[in-house]
């Protein structure tokens, strides 16, 4: 008995050592070759994505693979950096429309309305000079500060989009080995995977090939799980936004569905700074009917989305949600997205027997329940009767041939 138990722990013992040695390994290869690997890895991605379309055209127009590869890449290439570029370029020229105007526009329309608000206040209330002189200067501070806030996140934002500009250079650079090794990984895509496979022992081929089959399937329905949500967020805004009486409720609703998508910024990047603006400029119906439209939209969203990606991507809604953020406190807002996907993976590898990660509960004969509503039925003699088998014969058959023998 305590044999059996030191095997035990001895296994426990190599097990832990052998999972902590594989996980340290991939923390090193995502820490550091990662980095220097990226373009190269991404080149080889895009080179995979392309892949089919170049076997479909090299087999019907029945020229070279590297001129049928070069004019794939090129198009796809050209459309790729196309609508990057328009993107860019439309976000770059808001942001910095937006910081440049921020603190006139501060000048020209919040203040004023600050004071009137401020002039209404004394009106209503009537204080003795004493206090109205000491809410002056608190109205003085807090509008000062106001205007150093709005200076300052001007300046911030403008040196933001400098530092973007400055790190644009690296960016080129790293983009154009990007495209490069996925023209050469193209040319010859089928050689360098089977190079990559033939390094491989058997087990982990297995596991690349069981890897690649459900990455596909799985980004599907994780994609699938959040058009579903984009879908619910985007009939919620449209509904609250004409309620509050905002033209064209439907487009903006859209809009704001899309935004939602990202991690961080959510809805609540759109509707709260409208809501604030909105109460600024004394619209008050519209900016708390915002807020209230915002707290809605995200409880709903907050409970509907580990409920729905679980289903979709086949897990558990509370190993969903723990997923979603370990990926965050990890890895930050790409893990919330990347680290579900990894969970279901790991897990379909499970369920398929490659790899084991956690004991399940066995289904024993008891668990199932027999119906006793019909009735069993006798077994009934088969036609034609078959044969008797030697070993049937019984004892008594064996007896009489032996007296009819003698």
């Amino acid at each position: 008995m305590k044999k059996d138990q030191t095997e035990s722990r001895k296994a426990f013992i190599i097990n832990l050592l052998f999972y902590a040695a594989i996980i340290a390994i991939i923390y090193i290869c995502f820490k550091y070759l990662l980095s220097w690997l990226t373009p190269f890895i991404i080149g080889f991605v895009i080179a995979a994505i392309f892949n089919p379309a170049i076997r479909i055209l090299e087999k019907r127009l029945r020229i070279g693979r590297k001129a049928v590869a070069s004019i794939v890449v090129v198009l796809g290439y050209a459309v790729i950096v196309s609508l990057l570029a328009l993107i860019l370029i439309q976000v770059i020229t808001v942001l910095k429309r937006l910081f440049t105007q921020l603190p006139q526009y501060f000048e020209s329309q919040i203040l004023p309305s600050l004071m009137q608000m401020d002039f209404r206040l004394e009106s209503v209330i009537s204080l003795p000079p004493e206090w109205q002189e000491q809410v002056r200067s608190i109205q003085e501070s807090i509008t000062s500060g106001l205007m150093d806030s709005i200076g300052r996140l001007s300046s911030s934002g403008l040196s933001l989009l400098t530092n973007i500009t400055k790190g644009v250079p690296g960016f080129l650079v790293s983009m154009v080995f990007t495209i490069l090794s996925s023209f050469f990984f193209s040319f010859q895509y089928d050689k360098t995977k089977r190079f990559i496979l033939l390094q491989l022992p058997d087990k982990a081929k297995v596991l690349v090939h069981a890897v690649k089959s459900t990455l596909s399937d799985t980004i599907l329905r994780y994609l699938r799980g959040y058009v579903k949500i984009m879908l619910i967020t985007f009939v919620e805004l449209s509904v609250g936004l004409s309620i509050l009486g905002v033209n064209k409720a439907i487009p903006i609703a859209f809009g704001i569905a899309i935004f939602d998508i990202l991690p961080v910024f959510g809805t609540g990047g759109i509707v709260i700074p409208w809501a604030v603006f909105s109460l600024l400029t004394r619209n008050y119906f519209l900016g708390i009917g915002l807020l209230i439209l915002y707290a809605v939209v995200t409880i709903i969203r907050n409970f509907i989305e580990p409920k729905i990606i679980g289903d979709q991507l086949g897990l558990n809604p509370i190993v969903s949600i723990i997923s979603i953020y370990l990926g965050f406190v990890w890895i930050g807002v790409g893990g919330m997205i990347l680290m579900p996907i990894t969970v279901q993976i790991l897990n379909s590898l499970h369920q398929k027997g490659i790899i084991r990660l956690y004991r399940e509960e066995a289904k024993s004969i008891s668990d199932t329940p027999v119906s006793t509503s019909t009735p069993v039925k006798a077994e009934e003699p088969s036609f034609p009767p078959q044969p008797v088998s030697k070993t049937n014969i019984s004892a008594d058959e064996k007896a009489d041939k032996k007296h009819g023998s003698k």
